[in-house]
Parts: C-alpha cells; sequence; structure tokens
C-alpha cells in the first residue's frame, strides 16, 4: 500500500485523534442512530456495503458513528470501546492503511493475524464485495516472554468490488471493530499499571 495520505478534502487521512463525535450511552445506543435503544451492530455485509465503500467513493454518511483514527497509535485499553452487551465490549473505527502502520504494531504491543482473507459476500446477489481479516493483540509488557496474549480482538473490513477510483489510494480505507472480554487477570494488570481511558470526546 502507498504511504502517503489519501489527498481528496472530503475524506483525508485520518489525524492521531479521532473526529470529535458525541460518545456513545452506557447502553451502546448512539446520538447517531435514528431511533433510541438501536445499538450499532452491523454485520459484516453491511460494514463494506454502506461505510467502507462509501468513505473509498467519497459519498456522505449521513448517520455515521464511526470515528477516524489510527488505532495503531494507541493500546486497545485506551480506545473508546464502549458498547457493551453482557460482558463483551466492541467499537468501530475508520482507518487509514499506509505502509508505516501495515505490520499492525502499537508503541506497547502489535496485532497478530489469525484469519486472512475471509470472503465477504452480498446476501441478494451472493457476490463477494469485500474481505476479513481477524488480529488478537499481543502485549509486550504483560508476560514473561513479552508476547502476552489478551482477549482483544480485531476485524479489518475492506471493500474489494470497487474499481476505476479517481483515486486508487482511497481504497486503503478500511473499518477496523475492535472488541473484548476482559479477563479479571488482565483488568488488574492494567490498573497496577495505572491505565486510565484517553478522553476521544
Amino acid at each position: 500500500m502507498d504511504s502517503s495520505p489519501a489527498v481528496p478534502s472530503s475524506s483525508s487521512s485520518p489525524s492521531k485523534l479521532p473526529s470529535p463525535l458525541p460518545p456513545f450511552n452506557e447502553d451502546g445506543t448512539h446520538p447517531c442512530l435514528p431511533w433510541p435503544g438501536l445499538r450499532f451492530h452491523p454485520a459484516g455485509d453491511v460494514v463494506i456495503r454502506h461505510f467502507v465503500s462509501s468513505k473509498v467513493l467519497g459519498a456522505p454518511l449521513p448517520i455515521n458513528p464511526i470515528k477516524e483514527i489510527d488505532v495503531y497509535l494507541f493500546e486497545p485499553d485506551e480506545l473508546p470501546v464502549t458498547i457493551s452487551d453482557g460482558n463483551e465490549r466492541w467499537m468501530y473505527f475508520f482507518m487509514y492503511m499506509t505502509e508505516e502502520n501495515s505490520d499492525r504494531s502499537t508503541p506497547k504491543g502489535y496485532w497478530k493475524l489469525d484469519v486472512s482473507d475471509e470472503p465477504i459476500k452480498d446476501p441478494d446477489t451472493k457476490e463477494i464485495i469485500g474481505l476479513k481479516n481477524t488480529f488478537i493483540y499481543y502485549s509486550k509488557e504483560l508476560g514473561p516472554n513479552g508476547r502476552y496474549k489478551t482477549n482483544w480482538t480485531m476485524q479489518e473490513f475492506r471493500a474489494t468490488n470497487l474499481e476505476n477510483l479517481k483515486d486508487p489510494k482511497m481504497k486503503n480505507w478500511v473499518v477496523c471493530k475492535i472488541q473484548t472480554v476482559i479477563p479479571r487477570e488482565y483488568e488488574s494488570k492494567v490498573s497496577k499499571r495505572g491505565k486510565r481511558k484517553k478522553s476521544f470526546t
């Protein structure tokens, strides 16, 4: 992938801090969603068709609770992963991929590929419209060997059915779904380090 940021002003590459969007409510709902109580948990084909494809094409996203952020500048427990369902939490982010972040390392860990290039199909036409990669986060600070496998996972969605783009670099946009079920052991280690979530609002 090209290391240059996307050029069009309508869809520039993400800054180090995410776009100022209202925070999610405690029940996982969001002010951008049209109906009270509606939780943001789209299927893979919806992520590709309505979010990744629209971003790549520069189309408007009138209802958009997804923030732009370089997720590899942060540890997963620093990100606003706030939508919850029982003990599982998740959040979606727009991410612009470059050569610099293609190794998916963070300041204190890295995301290791677990499942590669799962096809995502349009439910009606059965055409492959995108691919999904799944990663697991490893912490270099935790564990005796500096490779502590955590319960953080990331699904990376990218569109594959878009051709003849005015700016081919726009294909570098993906959507990342970061989620976790945090075990007590990991929570205690994080709390001992005095970690605090950063404010993204």
